[in-house]
């Protein structure tokens, strides 16, 4: 199996991770939040659990910044691929029914649209191969 595609198997494994964790967030303060604020609320908890497995896991064999500033840079980088989820999610929880009373629906969906946007950018920005990343400083 070659470097990027065990890399890519991975960050879907740990993106499985991240669903649950969104999931459980939405689920868990939807009532008192709303919807909506749940899934931003969900987001920064999943996003902060990924980072932290792609970090010692997926993309161990990269070269490391200080955790502060790559956290803070997965979470800039990833707020594309959230983007991209929230719009979906929003737009299935306001136009069906079933997407409002079952909020897995939209994060399911939500969530396999970022995915491939979160991994191109996690991969060449937050987690940059060693020599890319000794040629930027």
């Amino acid at each position: 199996m070659s470097k990027s595609w065990s890399e890519f198997s991975s960050f879907c494994t740990v993106g499985s991770v991240g669903f649950v964790v969104n999931a459980v967030v939405v689920y868990g303060v939807r009532e008192p939040t709303g919807l909506y604020i749940a899934e931003v609320i969900a987001f920064m908890a999943a996003a902060s659990a990924t980072w932290a497995l792609n970090r010692a896991w997926t993309f161990s064999s990269r070269k490391k910044e200080p955790a502060g500033r790559q956290l803070r840079l997965f979470l800039i980088v990833n707020f594309a691929g959230f983007m991209v989820t929230m719009a979906i999610y929003s737009f299935l929880v306001a136009a069906c029914a079933v997407c409002a009373r079952e909020p897995i629906i939209p994060i399911t969906v939500g969530a396999a649209a970022g995915l491939f946007i979160n991994f191109v950018m996690s991969s060449a920005l937050v987690f940059p191969h060693k020599e890319l990343r000794s040629n930027r400083k």
